[in-house]
């Protein structure tokens, strides 16, 4: 388990330190359109990679008047009064569209209120959203924001949501609110992945004294969302099978006597993963690294070992004496993963990476794994 923490404590310093571009678009302050690879940096940079030149552009908000991925709507820049009481230009992207809207900073952090017929985004934050909302929703009788129920209400994403819509169908009965499923900084797809694990058994797990050689193979479909920061999330369902056998080795059978004894075995695992990769390099390149770590749970489906003894130094086949059955209990999982990707267009890509994998008091593995992802 000590080689898991050390590699994941090397991946997260990896992910703080390197982050890749996706196929998308910025539209200039002069309405021109300008088509690469957009890569969103900290501090509200965005930096382009066009597909007409070999150069790299940086832009702030207030130089576009929006960016997007490929397919997906313009994360437009927008005024915002901060909190401060200064004003700044910023990416936001929309969670509720009305007459009064709602809106998160690009990297999907704070809320941002749009009163009606205002450019301007006010930052909410606990300690001005009443006084905000006092001062620029108003002309709805029902809506009292120094009345006890207001003042009694948490500062939430759910509760500011759920007041503009109130205020919106307090003004148009009629009105519906409108909420975004997709957010549109992140690129969604799915896809497959298989692969095979050299297996290393735990001191006193199976057959003893000989651990034997185990392998197993994974297949399963993969949901994946993408940021153009580079962080990538995939969420997998998979069957995984195991088998193994041992070496023959000495023992004692039922009767008393010393036989020559070998171990075999085999199960079934269904499994859900989670997984945050990161990309790296620049997106020009063909092969992009990889590096990431994940989290699985797991049904046991079904299991089946064979015990077989034969008497010592003979020749003559190792006869069965116990078959036995199981299924059921749960499996948990630690990865960390290492490997290259292949983008195949702007739609597709192929991966190849290096899998450490950690099954809780069972055994360890290290092994080879590919994937294909299809992108909207």
């Amino acid at each position: 388990m000590k080689h898991f923490y050390c590699l994941f404590t090397f991946l997260l310093f990896t992910f703080a330190a390197a982050a890749q571009g996706l196929p998308g678009y910025v539209i200039t302050l002069s309405g021109d359109t300008l088509r690469g690879y957009v890569r969103e940096k900290k501090n509200q940079q965005l930096v382009v990679y066009p597909n007409e030149s070999n150069t790299t552009l940086v832009f702030r908000p207030a130089q576009l008047r929006g960016y997007g991925l490929r397919n997906q709507p313009l994360i437009k820049s927008y005024p915002v009064r901060l909190s401060t009481g200064h004003d700044s230009t910023r990416f936001v992207a929309p969670l509720q569209v009305g007459p009064v809207s709602l809106y998160s900073y690009a990297d999907e952090s704070g809320l941002l209120l749009r009163p009606a017929a205002s450019d301007t985004l006010y930052e909410l934050t606990p300690i001005t959203w009443r006084l905000l909302f006092n001062r620029h929703l108003h002309g709805c009788s029902t809506l009292n924001h120094t009345s006890r129920e207001i003042f009694d209400l948490s500062f939430s994403r759910t509760t500011i949501a759920r007041l503009i819509t109130r205020y919106n169908q307090c003004l148009d009965p009629t009105w519906k609110a409108v909420s975004t499923s997709e957010r549109p900084m992140w690129r969604y797809g799915i896809g497959v992945h298989t692969g095979g694990q050299q297996l290393t058994p735990f001191k006193g797990k199976f057959w003893q004294p000989n651990q034997g050689t185990w392998q197993s193979w994974e297949a399963g479909f993969d949901w994946i969302a993408q940021r153009a920061n580079g962080l990538q999330t995939v969420l997998s369902a998979s069957y995984l099978h195991f088998a193994g056998k041992t070496s023959p080795y000495q023992a004692i059978s039922t009767t008393g006597a010393t036989v020559e004894q070998r171990g075999s075995g085999s199960s079934g695992v269904l499994l859900g993963n989670v997984q945050v990769t990161q990309r790296l390099g620049n997106p020009r390149r063909r092969l992009q690294p990889i590096t990431g770590v994940g989290i699985g749970l797991g049904y046991m489906a079904w299991e089946r070992s064979i015990t077989e003894q034969r008497l010592p130094n003979s020749s003559s086949s190792f006869q069965t004496t116990a078959v036995d059955t199981d299924a059921g209990g749960a499996v948990f999982r630690v990865e960390a993963l290492a490997g290259v990707l292949l983008p195949i267009g702007v739609r597709k890509d192929a991966s190849v990476s290096v899998h450490y994998q950690y099954y809780y008091s069972a055994f360890q593995s290290i092994g080879l794994q590919i994937a294909y992802h299809l992108y909207k």
